[in-house]
């Protein structure tokens, strides 16, 4: 199947899969911070984690260039950040609804109204989606910034190598 696309594509496919298996990971390490060590948490922890990195980085790669290539600084951060921080309060809230489903034998509508869900509303949905906001806002407002300035200069700048300059000896032809 993957000998039938080009290799562009097949590059942007193996970026999607890097970047949800690192975000897998992250899900497993948010969870193990923020609540312990509780199995079936960091197992939604890694499901979390992969949906939210596997869209992610598919709309990264596939809609946002050509959708967001116009816009101003201001509106393109924040329509990320609001995709961002719908796409982990959607992921976070089907996960975890889908989990005390199958845990209670209920359907979806029954768990919706149910005491563990609303549990969850109320106490550690509050944690990951003030992260969401926050973590997506950041993440989207360097990821500007280092857009505009040109690949790695941003890096640049904070580690100070503008402010030692080099002398350059340059060979004109």
């Amino acid at each position: 199947m993957l000998s039938n696309l080009k290799p562009s594509n097949i590059n942007r496919i193996k970026t999607i899969a890097w970047v949800s298996f690192a975000g897998t990971l992250i899900g497993i390490l948010f969870a193990n911070i923020a609540f312990g060590f509780i199995f079936y948490r960091v197992i939604k922890g890694a499901v979390i984690g992969f949906l939210i990195t596997c869209l992610s980085s598919a709309a990264e790669i596939y809609f946002f260039p050509s959708k967001l290539r116009r816009l101003n600084f201001s509106l393109e951060l924040l329509i990320r950040s609001l995709f961002y921080i719908l796409l982990i309060t959607l992921s976070t809230l089907l996960v975890v609804l889908v989990h005390e489903s199958m845990e209670n034998n209920t359907v979806l509508t029954q768990t919706i109204y149910g005491k563990g869900f609303n549990d969850f509303l109320r106490t550690d949905f509050i944690y990951i989606f003030l992260f969401s906001f926050f973590g997506s806002f950041i993440i989207n407002f360097i990821w500007q910034i280092n857009k505009m300035l040109g690949k790695g200069r941003l890096i640049n700048i904070i580690l100070g190598r503008y402010r030692r300059p080099k002398i350059e000896s340059r060979i004109w032809i």
